[in-house]
């Protein structure tokens, strides 16, 4: 599982998935499709786009990764999480075929998603990329529109170590005579994407700002938000003009269940857990926090694939923060984060073995009017959502 262990049990190549969807049937060509890639907010504009299209009366499914709690939050219908007993039912009757051919874990969730959507015969699906998106499991699909939210370094080991690089790998969900749309403008990547787009005849859209909203915190949604306005738009133009639109963007929490972006769970002091876990993410979220005047205590923890040293050079000198490592292989180890903290002279900070322990000293430390915020990891959202913390 890379979610959980990383690098060395990923695949990136399409021979399996289709060796695998030729033997149930392609079930992924039953249904209309969206394919969202991109380094940040592919996560929400999935979300929103499946919650509009819940709004418009369709019937949507919703295929995200990694989950946080729950596995079955990768796979949902209409909001509502695949059931334990069509997982059980669909590796007891494909058991031997799939321990066989030594399918990856996701390869196989994603062969578990295109059944389970057809079988329940979805009218669109909403598919999120695992990785990159030209060697993804999921680019086998056929969309009838495609959205890459936007680039940035990560993942670099496989991806590349430039923007255009990366884009390239991006724009690798780019089909034959398929809009695709760009929510964010970037000089580097956007000649990428318009090449490739020339290249496959396919009609390239860059977003535009709009003036809907969402009940999705954080203001990064912005950026996300007219990607996703512009692909409803390419859907279907009358969910737009009948206020669908508007309402599925207000109801994506309630619609979709989705969590851990600018997630409020508690209050006095404010506590806010978000799953930005790659440079430019944290960038985003350091950025809003520090427009309030609050003391703000940060529970901080990383993927041991993650450059910490990039990380301290952005994190403000005038937060405490509560180091700590998430209990899966791929989290980092605590002692790497103190190493490299212990180098930063001007940060304040001190080292936890769980994350449980972590948030319960920041708890411990907060008065009522501080901020307790909790990002870096998702896997450190996750044990803080799993074990009810707040």
């Amino acid at each position: 599982m890379y979610h959980r262990d990383g690098p060395p049990v990923l695949k990136l190549n399409l021979d399996s998935i289709t060796f695998i969807a030729n033997h149930f049937g392609n079930p992924q060509n039953n249904f209309k499709s969206i394919h969202i890639a991109g380094t940040n907010g592919k996560g929400s504009s999935a979300n929103m786009i499946a919650s509009v299209l819940k709004e418009s009366n369709y019937n949507v499914g919703l295929y995200t990764s990694p989950h946080l709690i729950d596995f079955r939050e990768r796979i949902k219908i209409n909001g509502k999480k695949i059931s334990k007993s069509y997982i059980t039912k669909f590796v007891n009757e494909n058991f031997l075929f799939l321990k066989k051919n030594k399918f990856s874990f996701f390869e196989i969730t994603f062969a578990l998603a295109i059944s389970f959507f057809s079988r329940k015969e979805v009218d669109y699906a909403v598919i999120e990329t695992g990785l990159g998106g030209r060697l993804d499991a999921t680019n086998i699909i056929k969309p009838i529109v495609s959205l890459i939210t936007n680039v940035g370094l990560d993942h670099q080991q496989f991806l590349g170590n430039s923007l255009e690089q990366i884009a390239y790998e991006k724009a690798g969900i780019i089909k034959k005579n398929t809009p695709i749309v760009i929510s964010e403008y970037n000089k580097k990547t956007y000649p990428v994407f318009k090449k490739i787009a020339e290249k496959n005849r396919a009609k390239l859209f860059l977003a535009k700002k709009s003036n809907f909203s969402t009940d999705l915190d954080g203001d990064y949604q912005s950026l996300n938000i007219d990607g996703v306005v512009k692909t409803i738009e390419i859907i279907n133009k009358e969910i737009i003009n009948n206020g669908k639109l508007k309402k599925g963007l207000l109801n994506v929490k309630k619609n979709m269940g989705f969590r851990a972006r600018w997630d409020v769970l508690g209050s006095n002091p404010l506590v806010i857990a978000d799953a930005a876990h790659n440079f430019n993410a944290v960038l985003l979220v350091l950025n809003q926090l520090k427009k309030n005047s609050k003391k703000v205590h940060f529970v901080f923890g990383l993927s041991n694939d993650k450059k910490i040293e990039s990380f301290t050079k952005i994190l403000p000198s005038e937060f405490y923060y509560y180091l700590c490592s998430a209990n899966v292989p791929r989290s980092m180890n605590v002692a790497e984060l103190d190493k490299v903290f212990f180098k930063r002279k001007y940060l304040k900070y001190e080292c936890h073995k769980s994350v449980k322990n972590a948030c319960l000293s920041a708890l411990k430390n907060s008065e009522k009017n501080d901020i307790i915020f909790i990002c870096g990891s998702i896997f450190i959202v996750g044990e803080v959502l799993k074990h009810k913390i707040f």
